[in-house]
């Protein structure tokens, strides 16, 4: 083997590596994203995973998409459109709330996550199965953001994050 061929092997290797982390935090993510709306109890289309695009504006993308930041973790954005009135959904305003899912898999296999949002964030470690119990701190965070998200209505800055 020539060493051009030892250094595409080595390439092939990490990149197959990357990969395989890349396709576990995605399906991590998307089970996430999946599993919410069931947890609110709210129509699936209230729940939006998002991505930002070159501009850096959020759009629409598939439950699970991320991109690694600058600290290693694999990032998830997901819009939950709350209503003024969930007797008439069609109703305006709704007031986009977006949440952030880090993910990094730890020595033991499970996933190290930070869940953020404008009223705060959770940091723990847990497997997949352990999914569920994301969800009543999400919402806590997002009760607590509501005062922080009326300062965005008033200026105007919450239209960013709808489509």
């Amino acid at each position: 083997m020539t060493k051009f061929e030892e250094l595409s092997s080595e390439y092939k290797k990490a990149f197959d590596e990357i990969h395989a982390y890349k396709v576990k935090c995605t399906q991590f993510g998307a089970k996430f994203t999946n599993g919410l709306h069931g947890f609110l109890e709210c129509p699936k289309e209230k729940i939006v995973p998002l991505a930002k695009d070159n501009s850096g504006k959020y759009c629409a993308s598939a439950p699970g998409y991320g991109e690694f930041n600058e600290d290693g973790f694999f990032v998830n954005y997901v819009r939950i459109d709350i209503p003024i009135d969930t007797a008439d959904l069609s109703k305006k305003p709704s007031l986009p709330t977006v949440c952030q899912l880090h993910l990094k898999e730890a020595a033991d296999g499970k996933m190290e996550i930070l869940l953020a949002s404008l009223g705060g964030s959770v940091h723990k470690k847990l497997d997949e199965a352990s999914i569920p119990s994301l969800y009543p701190e999400l919402v806590q965070i997002i009760k607590k953001s509501l005062s922080g998200q009326k300062a965005l209505l008033l200026k105007g800055e919450h239209e960013q994050y709808f489509l």
